[in-house]
């Protein structure tokens, strides 16, 4: 049975609330470009249309496009993101400084859990963090990124989603050494 589950790639610096809506022509693909010993972020949303339960996440390997090696396991980490209830806006605070108008639940923790429940139209971001070892070979690394689910409920079943991923490595290392603590 497929489940209606929209999977879209949404900009690692939007705050992506519940009730976010996805795009009329919504990014099909997770396309990330960094140097050698580099942090990089990406953000997907899932959108399903029905309550689902048990949702993971599986980062496939990702493959250079012209020798087929793999960057090591671990190169992507996911995280849920969680909402933190706000219950107040800071005082004194003008309207157009707010991301939004308490009381209202923000996108902000990245979670540990591995599995959670998303309910039905409700948007659920997903915070990918590429890390890229030093001696990795520059160009085009291909992979994708799968989300699996079991609907709860009367429309019962399981399902799985997945989104390409496009990874250009550049011919450069960032030193290990940096000066911008953060």
């Amino acid at each position: 049975m497929k489940l209606l589950l929209l999977l879209f790639v949404v900009d690692p610096h939007v705050k992506v609330f519940q009730d976010f809506q996805p795009p009329a022509n919504p990014q099909k693909i997770i396309d990330v470009v960094c140097a050698r010993n580099e942090f990089e972020p990406a953000q997907f949303v899932l959108r399903p249309g029905t309550d689902l339960r048990d949702v993971t996440v599986e980062i496939g390997p990702l493959r250079h496009e012209q020798t087929g090696k793999t960057l090591p396991p671990g190169s992507v980490r996911w995280n849920f993101v969680g909402y933190v209830p706000i219950t107040r806006n800071t005082p004194d605070t003008p309207a157009d400084r707010l991301v939004r108008q308490a009381p209202c639940r923000i996108p902000d923790v990245l979670l540990a859990d591995r599995r959670i429940s998303v309910k039905a139209n409700t948007s659920q971001p997903v915070w990918l963090t590429f890390r890229i070892p030093a001696d990795a070979l520059p160009g085009q690394y291909r992979g994708k990124v799968t989300v699996r689910a079991v609907a709860a409920g009367a429309r019962a079943g399981k399902s799985e989603v997945s989104l390409p991923i496009k990874l250009t490595v550049w011919p450069f290392a960032v030193p290990d050494e940096r000066h911008l603590f953060v």
